[in-house]
């Protein structure tokens, strides 16, 4: 019943997670020794079709809600800015309104609730971004760092387009976004981005982790293949 004044520490606008932050001396003892730390599980395919699923938090629309189910749907991609995330489906009936976190059967968080990101004809079925894609992010928004920005969104070059086309393998730029230091520095839809710095780049996971280990304001040469 206790209510304590917060303060946000960062907004992410592509995943819409904020970071609130309280004192840990207005929180009464009798609180904190009943808080404990949720264990981050993994969002990669162990948690295939059939696996069973438990949405807590606000799946239905109201505070303190919970659902079950099973795993519909994993390894979707998501495609934002700077990153591709995976996305969890579920067979669990929700709001659309709905926010909250994913846990498996081991009492670990493999996703956190999102809504607009499944087809336009299922939009009352709970879906979650997956945590591995999360966690760098949650990290760097908890420590307050500004996250590196580039502007580019973009997937990986896959071994039929290598092998029938000759596009080299490297993260493929799909789309740029206005005034963004890709547009600025005159990179083009199309380009194939093979390597940051001294860095070889194979795919467009490895330009994420990469780029993500950056600190805004930093310059690098970024090398492309343009046909």
């Amino acid at each position: 019943g206790l209510q304590i004044a917060a303060t946000e520490k960062q907004y992410d606008s592509a995943t819409d997670l904020t970071v609130l932050s309280v004192l840990l001396t207005d929180i009464r003892e009798e609180t904190l020794s009943q808080v404990t730390v949720a264990s981050l599980g993994g969002s990669n395919l162990r948690h295939g079709p059939g696996t069973p699923i438990i949405a807590i938090g606000s799946p239905m629309g109201v505070s303190n809600s919970v659902n079950y189910g099973i795993v519909t749907s994993n390894g979707n991609m998501w495609s934002t800015t700077d990153a591709n995330y995976n996305l969890i489906m579920t067979d669990i009936y929700g709001s659309q309104n709905a926010s909250g976190v994913l846990f498996n059967m081991q009492s670990q968080v493999v996703a956190i609730i999102t809504t607009g990101k499944g087809s336009s004809d299922m939009k009352n079925i709970i879906t979650g971004i997956g945590i591995t894609e999360l966690t760098p992010v949650i990290t760097q928004m908890s420590n307050g760092e500004k996250r590196p920005y580039l502007g580019i969104s973009g997937v990986d070059v896959t071994y039929q387009a290598n092998s029938q086309t000759g596009v080299p393998f490297g993260a493929y730029v799909r789309n740029i976004e206005m005034n963004s230091p890709a547009m600025l520095a005159g990179m083009q839809r199309g380009d194939v981005i093979s390597r940051l710095d001294e860095i070889e780049i194979n795919n467009f996971g490895n330009y994420v982790n990469t780029l993500q280990k950056l600190r805004p304001g930093e310059t690098v040469e970024i090398s492309v293949q343009r046909q």
